[in-house]
């Protein structure tokens, strides 16, 4: 018969509040992608300097055959990021 290892003394690891607990993580928004004169609904996930310009991280779905949509992940410059508002833009 096996018996149990005695408690431990402490808190928990899984309660204990800790000073280097994780980053918060980024806050995503919904973005408007404009690639080669089409938009696409998009997901901002992060931005990055790239010289005197700004880089978007961005996720966006391509569907040019309905049978076969794709999943675009990338970094594009952010002149082809728009904030998105309730419609496409023009």
């Amino acid at each position: 018969m096996t018996t149990a290892p005695p408690p431990r003394p402490g808190t928990p690891l899984g309660q204990r509040e800790n000073a280097q607990a994780p980053a918060a993580q980024p806050r995503t928004r919904h973005v408007w992608v404009t690639i080669d004169g089409t938009t696409h609904a998009g997901i901002l996930l992060a931005w990055r300097p790239s010289g005197a310009r700004w880089r978007a991280h961005v996720a966006f779905a391509v569907v040019d055959d309905p049978s076969e949509p794709g999943l675009v992940v990338q970094w594009i410059d952010a002149q082809y990021v728009k904030p998105a508002r309730t419609e496409v833009p023009p």
